[in-house]
């Protein structure tokens, strides 16, 4: 649900930014201003993660993966009081340091 909400707003960002830039009318200064502030926020977004944002990029990953498997035990049929459906989610939840909450 958070990469959702953070895919939805870095797809509304983006319509901004194109909306702002199809009406965007003024000085050239103005303009080369904004453009290099824009620049300098595109390169912050693209430099490289510190070890905390790829640990926490992991550990979402982790648990969407580990969501993903948990959904298709269900979708075949394996119900959820089923002992290896009990034990995978055991071991993930232990894996994923309490980011899964299923």
């Amino acid at each position: 649900m958070e990469l959702q909400a953070e895919l939805d707003a870095f797809e509304q960002d983006l319509d901004e930014r194109d909306g702002y830039a199809g009406g965007a009318a003024g000085a050239q200064d103005e303009d080369a201003e904004e453009s290099a502030e824009e620049d300098a926020e595109v390169a912050a977004q693209f430099a490289p993660p510190t070890p905390a944002q790829r640990s926490q990029a992991e550990a979402l990953g982790f648990a969407m993966c580990a969501r993903e498997t948990l959904l298709f035990l269900q979708s075949e049929g394996i119900p959820t009081e089923s002992p290896l459906y009990q034990t995978l989610l055991g071991k993930l939840v232990g894996q994923s340091d309490g980011l899964l909450h299923a």
